[in-house]
């Protein structure tokens, strides 16, 4: 699966981008989740729930926030 981005310029802060971009593997995670449920389309950073961007499944999260409001 692929990721298409459009970066308008390519000065050196495009090719920050470019770089960050390959680097972020929890995006691609988000994208994955996206993409198996059937969604599609323009997404920005603040569309994407953060138990996407997680390696842990959304029950994990819930434990673990119910854990620490305990302590």
């Amino acid at each position: 699966m692929t990721i298409k981005i459009g970066i308008l310029g390519y000065g050196n802060l495009g090719k920050g981008v470019e770089c960050a971009i390959r680097r972020n593997h929890a995006y691609a995670r988000a994208a994955y989740r996206f993409n198996k449920e059937g969604m599609n389309g323009c997404k920005t950073v603040f569309d994407i729930p953060p138990s996407y961007l997680s390696i842990l499944s959304s029950e994990d999260l819930t434990a673990a926030i119910d854990i620490k409001r305990r302590i």
